[in-house]
């Protein structure tokens, strides 16, 4: 059972203190009233996340998917005019929506202190999705962590979480130093 004392913690048989605990918490207050406005962190996240998806969308191979079954691309071939890239169908309502934050069906909110991105495209799901599958591989289109299930092989998107808690992290450092970093 831990013992909570202002300044002083133990648990365990281990035991830490921080010093100066009031001159820590004000600290953490002015920093959370000097960075109260993510926006621009967030645009140049906006703006990475549209590039890597533009390199998603044009690739002329199988890129990082599983290639189209041999029985489906003549269909493709006929129907769309093409094969690659896979995920560019007859409508390419799932590219555009991802493509641009202002194209049909793309998702692109941007706040204060929160940025949601994505594709109102209904089907998109069922590409991002780690179920179990019979027919359609899973061709994800959305890469953020970098983690195993959602490695992609393209440097222009993998790193993604990396760049852009750089991004508010060189945000924050310029607000509390009150430099400009280029």
């Amino acid at each position: 059972m831990a013992d909570f004392k202002q300044g002083t913690y133990s648990a365990f048989n281990f035991r830490w203190e921080i010093e100066n605990q009031k001159s820590f918490e004000q600290a953490l207050d002015r920093l959370g009233k000097t960075v109260s406005d993510f926006r621009p962190s967030f645009i140049a996240i906006g703006e990475d996340w549209y590039k890597g998806n533009r390199q998603l969308f044009t690739l002329q191979s199988r890129g990082l998917y599983d290639d189209l079954s041999e029985n489906y691309k003549p269909q493709k071939k006929k129907k769309v005019g093409f094969i690659y890239p896979i995920l560019v169908g007859e409508t390419r309502r799932l590219s555009n929506s991802i493509l641009g934050k202002k194209n049909l069906g793309s998702v692109f909110t941007l706040r204060k202190q929160s940025l949601f991105m994505g594709t109102r495209t209904p089907y998109a799901k069922y590409h991002q999705s780690d179920a179990p599958r019979r027919t359609l591989p899973q061709r994800k289109i959305v890469f953020i962590s970098g983690g195993p299930s959602d490695k992609s092989k393209d440097s222009g998107i993998n790193g993604r979480r990396e760049r852009w808690l750089n991004i508010i992290n060189d945000q924050i450092l310029s607000e509390i130093s009150g430099e400009v970093l280029i």
